[in-house]
């Protein structure tokens, strides 16, 4: 009722379910769209960071770069998952694997920003033949070795976790 006599008198009340339903279903028509837009994208750089909620529940972020066909930088949020299990490096892999294939971008990464936690250092370590498609394309077959994808593939520490 406040609401229709002090801001909209057009509002109509809609239930709970019916919320849920719409936000469900714009949801997965943006993902759909970004998608698309992810297919015609060559190279994708990751951001991902741990957060904790008040309610002690911790999430995952997942953020991609990438530069669009008119050659803007843009960035998009892929994913802020739960992460109810401990925090070491293969629970990390996992959720950032997950979301790259959910994206389809696995063979579009060229670097990765976490922050300075060794579970992230061990993280990479696991995501490093997961996502090395980008980069063995530029690296002819005979001299690609481990070493090389670990000197090419960019596991960049975050430059704030750093200084503080």
């Amino acid at each position: 009722d406040y609401i229709t006599r002090a801001h909209n008198p057009r509002f109509v009340k809609s239930s709970r379910q019916t919320t849920a339903r719409d936000l469900v279903r714009l949801y997965n028509e943006r993902a759909e769209q970004l998608i698309k837009v992810l297919n015609y994208v060559s190279s994708v750089a990751l951001t991902s960071d741990i957060w904790s909620g008040k309610a002690k529940e911790d999430y995952i972020s997942v953020v991609a770069h990438f530069v669009n066909s008119d050659w803007c930088l843009e960035k998009r949020l892929l994913g802020l998952r739960p992460i109810e299990v401990a925090h070491t490096g293969l629970n990390i892999a996992e959720r950032v694997e997950i979301v790259a294939n959910d994206y389809e971008i696995t063979d579009k990464i060229f670097a990765i920003v976490l922050d300075n936690a060794s579970s992230n250092k061990t993280a990479m370590e696991v995501l490093k033949p997961v996502f090395s498609g980008y980069i063995g394309h530029l690296i002819p077959r005979p001299s690609r070795n481990e070493y090389d994808l670990s000197a090419i593939f960019l596991h960049q520490r975050c430059g704030c976790h750093i200084i503080i």
